[in-house]
């Protein structure tokens, strides 16, 4: 939450909080705006797919990487369309619920270990990052 709320980047920029109460819990808008972006992933989601493969090969078990092969674009799009979602406050109160039903639940259907999944997100993350349309 440091790194998602407006109070946080208002502190990190040696900004204090004045009197009208900035609170620690009003989320940035314009990081939620800027998630939106990250639809530009879809268009590239083969390249994405076989650069997230390749690094994560070796770091979870080979059944693993099996399974992220055959369903990369049902995680990834349920991955993007939660994060595309936050900027509307509908979408945002259901964060959670949706977090769960549509990454947490299948992965832990295919019996993925927490440590598993906190892999696979990282790995997803640098390999979309490194994507030049994330550069741009």
């Amino acid at each position: 939450m440091t790194t998602w709320t407006s109070a946080s980047s208002l502190l990190s920029s040696g900004i204090s909080q004045g009197p009208e109460g900035i609170d620690d819990s009003d989320l940035d808008r314009d990081f939620l705006i800027e998630l939106r972006d990250f639809k530009l992933l879809l268009d590239r989601e083969k390249e994405h797919r076989n650069a997230t493969l390749s690094h994560l090969r070796g770091k979870i078990p080979d059944r693993m990487c099996s399974e992220v092969e055959t369903n990369f674009k049902i995680y990834s799009r349920a991955i993007i369309n939660i994060g595309v979602a936050l900027n509307n406050s509908r979408d945002l109160r259901d964060f959670f619920v949706d977090t769960v039903e549509k990454v947490i639940d299948p992965c832990r259907q295919s019996r993925w270990k927490g440590t598993e999944l906190e892999i696979f997100l990282q790995v997803y993350t640098d390999a979309g990052s490194g994507l030049d349309i994330m550069t741009k």
